[in-house]
C-alpha cells in the first residue's frame, strides 16, 4: 500500500541515496550524502511554510515486513503570487526508487502536488495558478507529465549539460 506526506527530516535522509541515484548528472546529487541532505533540509524548510516542500512517498508491505519505506518524493516549489492573484509553482527533483516505478508513487506525488495547488489557490483567493515542471531528455518522464494534463511549452536546447535538452511543461488553472 501506498501512502504520501509531507516528509520529515528523517525522511529526507532516506531520500539521499533515491536522488542520488535518479539524478547521476545533477550538480546537487553528486555531493556528499551531507551536503545532498542539507540541501533537501534548506530547500525543504523554505517552502514549507507556503504549503509545499517535499512530498514522499512511501510504502506499506506486511508480507514483506516494509512500513513506511520512503521511496520517492517530489519537491513542491511555491514561487508567488502576483496582484492580479496569479499564482506560480515548480515542481523540482520527482524521483522514484526503480523497483517501484510501476505501482503509480510518482503518479500519486504528481496528483498531490495539484491537490496542493487548487488547496493554495483557495486559501489565497487566487484567480489562476501555473504548475511548471523542467524535464530532461527522459522520454519516460515526458510521458507520465503529459499524460496527466501538463503540456509542453518549450525546450532548451544544452541547458542542464552540453547536448542535452530541457523540455517545460506547463498546468494551467484557470
Amino acid at each position: 500500500m501506498l501512502t504520501n506526506d509531507i516528509a520529515t527530516i528523517k525522511q529526507l535522509k532516506d531520500l539521499v541515496p533515491i536522488y542520488k541515484k535518479a539524478f547521476k548528472k545533477h550538480n546537487i546529487f553528486k555531493q556528499s550524502d551531507k551536503e545532498i541532505f542539507a540541501y533537501l533540509k534548506e530547500t525543504h524548510q523554505k517552502y514549507l511554510p507556503f504549503g509545499g516542500g517535499y512530498i514522499v512517498s512511501m510504502i506499506d508491505d506486511p508480507l514483506m515486513k516494509i512500513k513506511d519505506k520512503v521511496i520517492g518524493a517530489i519537491l513542491v516549489a511555491f514561487k508567488g503570487i502576483d496582484a492580479k492573484k496569479h499564482m506560480r509553482i515548480e515542481l523540482k527533483h520527482l524521483a522514484v526508487e526503480p523497483k517501484y516505478q510501476s505501482i503509480g508513487a510518482a503518479t500519486d506525488l504528481i496528483n498531490i502536488s495539484l491537490d496542493k495547488l487548487y488547496f493554495a489557490i483557495r486559501n489565497e483567493n487566487a484567480s489562476s495558478a501555473k504548475i511548471e515542471v523542467r524535464v530532461s531528455d527522459n522520454e519516460k518522464s515526458l510521458k507520465l507529465f503529459k499524460k496527466l494534463g501538463f503540456k509542453e511549452e518549450g525546450k532548451l536546447k544544452d541547458h542542464y549539460r552540453l547536448g542535452e535538452s530541457c523540455h517545460i511543461l506547463g498546468f494551467l488553472i484557470k
